[in-house]
Formats: C-alpha cells, structure tokens, sequence
C-alpha cells in the first residue's frame, strides 16, 4: 500500500524532523512525532511505501525508507494513497491536495478527539473504510462516548488499541559505552510545562551532595521560573537547561548516566497533567533510570511495576482524578513536594531498591519494540480489509 502519514504541530523543534534527525541529527521530537515515525519506518521496512508530512521537514527527503515532505506537499509527485492516517486536532481533510483511495484511521492521541465528523464525511466522500487507533485503555475509555457514536453511524468502523512504539535501535550503542551512573543526577526530558517546576523544587529540598538536573524540552524557549523570580537552586546543584531542544541520542545518553526521571504531572496552568501513554517513561526505563511519578493517565496501565508510584498530595481523591480526562488543582497541592522528597531520600538510603527497578523497567524495550507494535498496525489493515 501507498500510505502518508500527516502530522500537525510539530512546526518548533530544533532541527528538520526525519528519522535520522531525532536521533542523532539535532532534531527535538514529541511523542506523536517519534511514534508515527517508528511506525512509518516499520511499514516501509515491510514493503509499504510510506509518506510522512509534517509542519518542520526537508521535503524530498528519504530516511530510513521513509519520505518527508511538509504539509503543503512539495517535492511529492504522486499524490495518490490507499490510506491517510491522521491524528491530533486536525480536520481539514478536503482542503489535502492529495487523493485516499481506500481508507482513513483517526490515531488518538489524547483523551478527548478532534475532527472525527470530518473523518466520517470525508471517508464517506471517497468511499472510504474508517478505522480508529487507541494508545492506551484509558484513552480509549475517556474517549468511549464518542467513538460509540462513530460506530453507531459507520458500523464497519474498526478500532484497535495499539501502544506506541520505542525508539531502540541506538540503545545498544549507548550501553557499550559504559556511562557511569551518577546517582545524584535527574533527567527531566519530558515538555517542561508537564511539572518541571515541581521537580526542580523537589531537587533543590534535598540535602544531597553534587545534585545534577538536566532539562529538555522540545518545544523550546520555555520560562522554567513560571514568573518567579530571583531563585536558584542550592549551592550544591548544577542545572543544566536545553532551551533548544536535543535529538534521542543525547537524550539517551543523559539517561544512561542518571538515576532518576522525576514527573510530577503539574502544569502552570494549574492542570493536574495525565498521560495518555507517555513515551518520555518509556525512554527513560529503557536506559535504565528510576522513574518516579503518580499512578494516573494510562502511565499504571503500561508501566504499573516499572515506576515508583508517589505519594498523593493531601486533598487529593486519586479514583476521582483517574476517572476525569482534565482536573485542575487551583489550590496547589501537587506543588507540594514533602511527599517526592521522603520518597527519594528512601530510594536513596536503599540502593538495591533501585537496582531492582532499574533491571525491572528494562522490560519496556521488548515490551514496546517497533516490530512489535509495526505488527499491531498490519493487523489492523487486515481488520479494516486494507489488504
């Protein structure tokens, strides 16, 4: 099949997005970005041949047997396809200046979805089959009512639930260098917005020697202060801050010699953040660093025995939060991090402790391969009868 994958609101990242670019060619990339691009590439390494359009690329370019152009299409003569996988919030369809002959799959991303009357009325158009991809249960729960309604209006609908895949072809590389483990340094790599603040407050309370935090975020130029003003951290700590973004290879490797990921899911907005898969998790079992975050969004569902589960605020209801797509903590209370804080001074005093989670969260690379999740997508081509 002849299949283009388009992908809004990645327009600010570091670097031209290309397979070989969010690994070691500069490029930051978000968890849709790398998810689809895993796929593509699986896809194509069966056979298919694969587009990705995207808001930041080289259009004309071929990585790793996939090619790139932007969302205008240059450099692609033929712009026929068997299948249109779209995603996140976008709902232009008629307006592609391009063909679908055979089907379009809606992959949901978040827990609430965008545009799929106009995925109906377009595959309705053309005479498409409709197909609609899950990243989790608890997606695919928060967004029940409305793909009930998709099915009770198109009953060949198909829907599948298919975790993202991880990017792990350059870990081997990176264990042969042998990194040494620094056991007071954090990695936050997930979009700073996402408790950034929490987590450096939390760091900047422990009575630890030679602390380290090191922060990306791919969508760059973030305020890490979220208008406070003249703080710092201890004397003892350095910070380290990626204001542009950085590929998985650095990333990784950041990884591989911290010890810990600390998530503390609270956003400036006063949002209490939920996951709806989580990748940035993923990334940082595989390399082996300690992830310590709450047990919400689909993060227990993929990663129950892998995390170290924190503490809830007091106040906190944790059924009532699980069971609400979006939740806001006007009062504060995930800022307060007593909680995170007696939580690594254990992990700290057990260092067996953390080695079993470290040799526990190794599993997520067989667990969330790309082969394995390619798969997942070719079956559902077959459930869709696409091929």
């Amino acid at each position: 099949m002849r299949i283009l994958f388009y992908i809004i609101g990645n327009d600010r990242r570091s670097n031209v997005v290309t397979g070989d670019s969010i690994r070691t060619g500069g490029a930051s990339a978000s968890g849709t970005d790398t998810s689809a691009i895993l796929v593509a590439e699986y896809l194509a390494k069966v056979g298919h041949e694969v587009v990705i359009a995207c808001g930041y690329t080289s259009p004309g370019t071929n990585s790793r047997g996939v090619t790139y152009t932007n969302l205008q299409f240059d450099e692609i003569e033929n712009r026929e396809f068997d299948l249109l996988i779209s995603m996140l919030w976008f709902d232009k369809y008629t307006s592609l200046p391009i063909k679908v002959t055979k089907g379009i799959i809606y992959w949901s991303h978040m827990q609430w979805m965008y545009g799929t009357r106009e995925v109906e009325s377009y595959a309705e158009l053309h005479n498409l089959k409709v197909g609609l991809v899950h990243v989790s249960e608890w997606e695919r729960f928060h967004n029940s009512g409305e793909a009930t309604e998709m099915k009770n209006r198109n009953p060949t609908l198909v829907q599948k639930v298919i975790p993202n895949a991880l990017l792990v072809d350059i870990i081997p590389e990176i264990e042969n260098l042998h990194l040494p483990r620094n056991d007071h340094k954090f990695v936050f790599h997930a979009t700073w917005a996402r408790g950034g603040r929490v987590a450096y407050d939390a760091i900047n309370r422990l009575d630890w020697k030679r602390k380290e935090l090191h922060a990306y975020d791919y969508l760059m130029n973030i305020d890490i202060n979220w208008g406070r003003q003249n703080e710092s951290l201890t004397p003892d700590t350095t910070f380290f801050f990626n204001h542009n973004g950085s590929d998985k290879m650095s990333i990784y490797k950041d990884l591989a010699e911290a010890s810990y990921f600390l998530y503390p899911l609270y956003t400036p907005y006063s949002d209490v953040h939920k996951d709806t898969f989580s990748c940035v998790i993923a990334e940082a079992l595989a390399m082996g660093t300690i992830v310590l975050t709450y047990p919400l969004g689909a993060v227990p569902e993929y990663y129950q025995d892998y995390c170290v589960w924190l503490p809830f605020p007091e106040g906190i209801d944790p059924t009532a939060l699980q069971g609400e797509p979006l939740t806001k903590d006007l009062d504060g209370k995930f800022t307060n991090v007593e909680g995170i804080v007696k939580t690594l001074n254990y992990l700290n005093d057990n260092p067996l402790l953390k080695e079993q989670y470290r040799q526990k969260g190794k599993e997520v690379i067989s667990k969330l391969h790309p082969d394995k999740i390619g798969k997942l997508w070719e079956e559902l081509f077959t459930e869709m009868g696409m091929v």
